[in-house]
């Protein structure tokens, strides 16, 4: 058997903001997948419907191989088993990053990474794939969640009533049916914490592909799936009426949570990065420099807080621009405050002026501090921002800060930064 081929992309016009797209040929489920390769642009409009692909590379170093224009490419598997139950779907024009995207081309990937937010946006349906599902526990899950957002509550209240309803579930929760041997609670408990606990839900970057997608529908195994609206339904069911979301559910679930609220937050227009930061800190990604790349596109600041996508730069000169930005952006240097050696990693050479702003522990700090500086400027009546100049920065070496403003007054004495937890106005007169 032939070994893997370095498949030979040709160049993307980026005036043209153009994308690929693999066109899936029909073939019987055991056979490898064959595709073309198309090139569209974002800005047709003409342009064809397409769907696009939303999963995880994950962990595993297995691989397998799809064809791409008659040429053997090797993939991961959960690739190769996600095209495959899109090929048995007849969906036929998908978008997937590790092969539409030239991942060796650092150029290409930065340009193509900042319409993300387009390429999920503008696709006919976002496809979410789990994975294959060999206990067939998700499938279980995918099953009941759509038949409780379909049918459940009608069913119910045509033998109860609603009002009969909200009594009958009003102290039933999951681990009162468990205890009762009430049947199919025990399996719909178990195979929930099997849906919620894919890597998938865990991974960064698809924050940004479910917020920005108008239809998403969820994959598992070979034939469960449910949309984005029925999960949410169910999901919403579980929490008010059955009160099924107690425990391991509810920490299983945590992930999801997190999605879910980022998308609805950007729904309503008002996700700003430092915002997306702070909500997407548990989440996890491949390349360090995603912790800020994929949040930018969909963000309501990003492009101008990030103006260029760039893979050449190290995570460290990232955050050193990003907290260079913000400061240009409030006009002020607050956020100085929140950068402490409490938050240094040993793993980033990150000057003392630069936040941490990828741990996940120095958030609620960053949060709090910043709230205090504004707390502190309203209950002293001091316009800081009018009195000091326009801020400039200067950075010689990309480390080194360099400011102007006005002098207000001399310090006469430092102490260390208030805990968190502590009243501004406790004790004090301000």
């Amino acid at each position: 058997m032939s070994t893997p081929s370095a498949y030979k992309y040709s160049p993307l016009r980026n005036e043209k903001y153009e994308i690929r797209v693999l066109s899936i040929l029909a073939g019987p489920d055991e056979s490898p997948v064959q595709c073309k390769m198309k090139t569209m642009s974002l800005v047709d409009k003409y342009m064809e419907d397409y769907t696009a692909l939303s999963y995880c590379w994950g962990s595993s170093p297995k691989k397998s191989v799809i064809w791409i224009d008659n040429v053997r490419v090797s993939v991961g598997v959960n690739l190769a088993n996600a095209l495959i139950r899109l090929r048995r779907m007849g969906i036929e024009l998908v978008w997937t990053d590790a092969v539409c995207i030239k991942q060796s081309d650092k150029q290409e990937k930065s340009f193509q990474v900042r319409l993300m937010t387009q390429i999920y946006s503008k696709a006919k349906v976002v496809y979410t794939w789990l994975g294959l599902d060999s206990s067939g526990l998700s499938a279980f899950a995918i099953n009941s969640l759509k038949d409780l957002a379909l049918s459940t509550p009608r069913r119910i209240d045509s033998l109860f009533g609603r009002t009969s309803r909200s009594r009958l579930f009003s102290s039933l929760n999951c681990d009162v049916c468990y205890r009762c041997n009430i049947p199919g609670c025990k399996e719909l408990t178990v195979s929930l914490r099997d849906f919620f606990n894919w890597e998938y839900w865990a991974r960064m970057w698809i924050i940004q592909e479910i917020a920005v997608a108008s239809d998403i529908r969820f994959l598992c195994g070979d034939t469960a799936s449910i949309t984005y609206d029925q999960l949410a339904i169910a999901i919403r069911f579980l929490r008010n009426e059955l009160k099924c979301w107690d425990g391991e559910v509810a920490w299983a679930a945590s992930n999801h949570r997190r999605v879910a609220k980022i998308r609805n937050i950007y729904q309503k227009g008002s996700l700003d990065l430092r915002r997306a930061m702070a909500l997407a800190k548990d989440s996890e990604c491949g390349w360090p420099q995603d912790r800020v790349y994929a949040l930018v596109g969909f963000s309501s600041d990003g492009s101008i807080l990030v103006l260029i996508t760039d893979y050449e730069k190290t995570l460290e000169e990232i955050l050193c621009d990003l907290t260079m930005a913000f400061a240009r952006q409030e006009g002020c240097f607050d956020v100085i405050l929140t950068s402490s050696d409490k938050f240094r990693s040993q793993d980033l050479l990150l000057p003392s002026w630069t936040p941490n702003w990828i741990s996940t522990s120095s958030w609620k700090s960053h949060i709090h501090v910043l709230e205090r500086a504004g707390k502190i400027k309203r209950l002293a009546n001091v316009d800081f921002e009018n009195k000091v100049q326009r801020l400039h920065t200067r950075s010689f070496d990309g480390k080194t800060m360099s400011l102007m403003g006005t002098q207000l007054d001399t310090v006469q004495d430092t102490a260390w930064m208030a805990n968190p937890q502590m009243s501004l106005t406790s004790g004090y007169n301000l």
